[in-house]
């Protein structure tokens, strides 16, 4: 207590828990159970000289200062919400308090599907003190643990507030490096073919043009040898060339496309592989 002067006289100032006696002179205790409606939420309130107490619930306990009842229940976190009834494929099946869920970006809760606060509002405020990231009392969420369906394509690491992604091989992370998006390789340097590149989720495939085939490597391309794998139409002599090949006919014969035509010879057989 402290004592303020005025002209012809003076007034008490109180510590907080205490109040101004009804005579003016000194102070006395505040009962903050009755002078604070809705004290002690999820508790009973005890008054103490110059302050107060929570006995709470049972699934709560108090914080740190005995002030505030921090919700303990367990229970499973939503991320998809119809109407009011909670989706159960988007649950991480962990169970986990209500603040670690609803300040993590939940949007139900436990078994009855308490709907969470929207963020911004003054009841998100009470619940998520700190903000995103942390419970009502201050501690970090483990993302991981808590939002289950995080870092597809990956593996999530929780951090201080938030986590991250690190990618398996053909992802890589978006800007905020909260999620794995596919890598297009055929985008970069040095260039992952030879030839001809074609995305695909996750990794890539490797083909070549007409007349060549794969290595073994899977990335270069060689000569396909038409004429001894028999790949052509030649109706005498196939000659390989590279990128294709070439028909040609025994003397006294013309070519025409693919085929030998002679004025008055017979064709010969062709030639034993």
């Amino acid at each position: 207590m402290r004592c303020k002067n005025l002209i012809g006289t003076y007034m008490c100032i109180c510590n907080p828990g205490y109040t101004r006696a009804p005579n003016g002179e000194g102070c006395i205790d505040l009962n903050e159970c009755s002078a604070k409606p809705g004290i002690c939420e999820n508790g009973r309130c005890e008054n103490t000289v110059g302050s107060y107490r929570c006995r709470c619930d049972q699934g709560f306990s108090a914080n740190p200062t005995q002030t505030e009842c921090i919700d303990n229940r367990q229970g499973l976190c939503f991320t998809e919400v119809l109407t009011t009834l909670c989706q159960m494929q988007s649950s991480s099946r962990n169970s986990v308090t209500k603040s670690e869920c609803c300040c993590d970006g939940g949007r139900g809760w436990g078994s009855n599907c308490e709907l969470c606060p929207l963020p911004g509002t003054t009841h998100y405020k009470k619940m998520c003190p700190l903000g995103p990231g942390y419970t009502t009392d201050g501690k970090d969420i483990d993302e991981c643990r808590v939002m289950g369906n995080l870092c597809v394509n990956g593996q999530c690491v929780n951090s201080l507030g938030s986590y991250s992604c690190v990618c398996k091989t053909g992802y890589t992370t978006d800007i905020t490096g909260t999620l794995c998006v596919d890598m297009d390789e055929c985008v970069q340097a040095p260039k992952p073919c030879n030839f001809i590149c074609k995305n695909t989720e996750g990794s890539y495939l490797c083909s070549c043009p007409r007349g060549y085939i794969l290595q073994e490597d899977g990335k270069s391309c060689r000569d396909l040898d038409e004429c001894q794998s028999k790949q052509h139409n030649c109706q005498f002599l196939c000659v390989n060339t590279i990128g294709g090949f070439t028909c040609k006919c025994p003397p006294g014969f013309t070519q025409h496309h693919t085929a030998c035509i002679g004025n008055t010879h017979k064709l010969p057989p062709p030639p034993l592989d």
